[in-house]
């Protein structure tokens, strides 16, 4: 498995999942139990999300940070790529970065206005943009987690983040209290808030 695949796999699996088989390609087995879900129906969507296994955590997961990376790279161009040690950066035009740690130790950085200074664990990673931020971090936005953390905010009506009226707030794995733009907010799974 390369190592891309297993960092892929690291941030999007729930935490401690890759620990516990020691870094090691497994084929895991996800039993699934059929639901009815009904739109609007959030109590339910919640319970969906909660009673599904690993595969699908992975596949909701996966979907909602690089879906949104790959929309907003789309047709721009690659402007910088940078290696430190084990940490790799890469920006898209002026306003898409991504920043990975490789490495076993925590490395700190800034990542912009709404995430702020942010530590990524081992295999962490931090996206940001005007108008979507992604993080598996161990610190973000203000906020410590004892486990990595794994969330997005996304603009509903198209204005930065940090003055965005609408904004979709995907939170998939560690605690609920997420930190954005300054502000704390607790969140089980999804919202739609305001952030100015």
């Amino acid at each position: 498995m390369s190592h891309r695949l297993l960092l892929l796999s690291a941030l999007l699996l729930p935490a401690g999942t890759l620990a516990q088989v020691g870094f090691q390609p497994v084929l895991v087995k996800a039993e699934v139990t059929p639901r009815v879900v009904r739109p609007g129906d959030a109590v339910q969507v919640a319970a969906w999300f909660r009673n599904q296994g690993v595969t699908d955590r992975f596949l909701k997961n996966s979907y909602e940070v690089l879906s949104w990376v790959n929309r907003l790279s789309f047709g721009v161009p690659l402007e910088a790529h940078t290696v430190r040690g084990e940490v790799e950066e890469t920006r898209f035009g002026s306003d898409l970065h991504v920043v990975v740690n490789y490495g076993a130790r925590p490395v700190e950085l800034a990542a912009g206005p709404v995430l702020g200074q942010v530590r990524l664990g081992p295999w962490g990673f931090a996206v940001w943009s005007p108008t979507f931020v992604a993080v598996h971090a161990l610190a973000a936005g203000g906020l410590q987690y004892p486990t990595p953390a794994l969330y997005t905010a996304r603009s509903l009506d198209g204005q930065p983040l940090a003055s965005s009226a609408r904004v979709r707030l995907y939170h998939g794995c560690g605690g609920p209290r997420l930190g954005l733009a300054g502000r704390e907010f607790v969140v089980d799974r999804e919202a739609e808030l305001r952030l100015r």
